[in-house]
């Protein structure tokens, strides 16, 4: 189940940059009102996407360098509607909409070999759904084991 989530994860995340345009190259914070499509490099961080009055706007992908990856649809710099959030170091995936860089509806998340598929609040699992361990699944509710 993980070898095919990550595969949907990668399709996705390759998905979010197939417009060829050409990028607007900028080492360090960006200056004034920039919109258009970007490649940026700050201190921690690595941002390709489109920007809009200098912050993630449409659809992107920040590489955080303490290996955290967000991709999907941004809105005035947060991720809004769809998207993606891997977290490698702790092995902690987030699939589903985002509202202000917080995922909330229906959702798939996954953290200590745990995965859950069901209603999402806040970033956590909210009440009954699909849990996914060790090959097997069932209902759980991961909040109230």
């Amino acid at each position: 189940m993980k070898h095919y989530f990550f595969g949907f994860c990668a399709f996705f995340m390759l998905g979010c940059t197939t417009k060829y345009e050409t990028p607007i190259v900028v080492h360090g914070p960006l200056e004034g009102d920039v919109s258009g499509y970007v490649i940026q490099e700050v201190d921690q961080a690595r941002y390709i996407g489109y920007v809009k009055n200098g912050k993630p706007h449409g659809e992107g992908t920040m590489y955080l360098k303490d290996k955290m990856i967000l991709t999907g649809s941004w809105v005035n710099g947060e991720l809004n509607g769809s998207g993606v959030i891997i977290s490698i170091d702790v092995d902690n995936i987030a699939v589903g909409k985002f509202v202000d860089g917080v995922q909330q509806g229906e959702g798939y998340l996954t953290a200590n070999g745990l995965g859950y598929y069901g209603a999402v609040s806040d970033g956590l699992p909210s009440g009954i759904g699909d849990c996914y361990q060790d090959g097997s699944q069932k209902k759980c509710d991961p909040l109230n084991q």
